[in-house]
């Protein structure tokens, strides 16, 4: 799965799978060639969030999941500082199923013109996207 992000429009990717996998999240930014640079002037890094799903007992009749706060378990599951280079790379090695993945890249304040994250899983993934 992948998805495009810019500084005009964030995005936020959610990713979860059904069985236990292994993951990369490749954050990539628009080659330099394309500017007639010789390196990259803007930095960009990846952070990677886990969120735990916290199901009512089974036992519990009459209950429902509470949802007003669905990222109250949210973690910080892995980082890639940024650096001025083509892309970052960060691979999880075991996702969850009961388990909500949010990719959150990082870059200058309005200096990236555009982005692509790719989300490989060694399982079928289910990606939603959260964008403002």
């Amino acid at each position: 799965a992948a998805v495009v992000c810019s500084s005009d429009r964030p995005s936020y990717p959610l990713v979860s799978v059904s069985a236990p996998s292994q993951a990369v999240f490749e954050l990539t930014q628009a080659d330099r060639r394309w500017q007639g640079t010789a390196r990259y002037s803007h930095a960009i890094g990846l952070r990677i969030y886990r969120c735990r799903i916290v199901a009512p007992a089974p036992n519990a009749v009459g209950l429902r999941q509470n949802v007003s706060s669905p990222f109250k378990n949210l973690e910080l599951l892995a980082e890639r500082a940024p650096e001025a280079s083509h892309s970052v790379a960060v691979e999880v090695s075991r996702l969850e199923p009961d388990c909500l993945y949010i990719a959150a890249a990082d870059a200058e304040p309005g200096h990236l013109a555009f982005a692509m994250l790719r989300v490989l899983t060694s399982t079928a993934p289910r990606f939603r996207e959260l964008s403002t």
